[in-house]
C-alpha cells in the first residue's frame, strides 16, 4: 500500500500546484478582448460565463487532488503494510481500489486542466495576432534604474 500511496501523493502534489498556478493565471488575466469575451454569459441571464467555468475547472482540479491525497492518507493509515489487491485481505482490496480509482480520476482531471491551459494560451495568442500585438510589445516596459 505504501508504494501506491507514494505515487498518489506525488501526483496530487504536482496536480495541486498546477491547479493553483492555473487559477492564479486566470484570475490575473490582463484586460484584453479575450477576457472581455470570456466574461459575457453564454446564455443571457444565466450568470455563467466561460471565465467562471475556467475558474471552476481549475479550482475543482485542486479539490480533486486534495481528495486523492486524503484517500491516500486514509489508505496508508489503515493499511500501510497491506499487500495490494489480494483476495485474502478485503480491507486491502477495498483501500487499494479506492486509491487507484481516485488517483486515476485525479490524473484525468489534471490532464483536462493542462489541455485547457494550452487552449487558453492558444486563444490568447490568436487574439493578440488579430489585434496586432506582438509578444515583444506585450511585455511591460521596465523603467530605467
Amino acid at each position: 500500500m505504501s508504494e501506491l500511496t507514494a505515487g498518489t501523493f506525488a501526483l496530487a502534489g504536482f496536480g495541486f500546484s498546477v491547479a493553483l498556478a492555473a487559477v492564479a493565471i486566470v484570475v490575473a488575466l490582463p484586460g484584453s478582448r479575450l477576457l472581455n469575451n470570456m466574461l459575457k454569459p453564454r446564455v443571457s441571464g444565466s450568470g455563467r460565463s466561460p471565465y467562471l467555468d475556467l475558474v471552476f475547472l481549475f479550482t475543482w482540479t485542486g479539490i480533486v487532488q486534495g481528495i486523492a491525497s486524503g484517500v491516500g492518507i486514509v489508505a496508508l493509515v489503515l493499511g500501510g503494510k497491506a499487500v495490494l489487491l489480494t483476495i485474502d485481505d478485503p480491507v486491502g482490496l477495498l483501500l487499494g481500489a479506492a486509491v487507484i480509482a481516485t488517483s486515476a480520476y485525479a490524473l484525468l482531471q489534471l490532464m483536462t486542466a493542462v489541455v485547457t491551459i494550452s487552449q487558453v494560451a492558444s486563444l490568447q495568442a490568436r487574439y493578440n495576432s488579430i489585434d496586432g500585438v506582438h509578444p515583444e510589445q506585450a511585455k511591460p516596459e521596465v523603467p530605467p534604474s
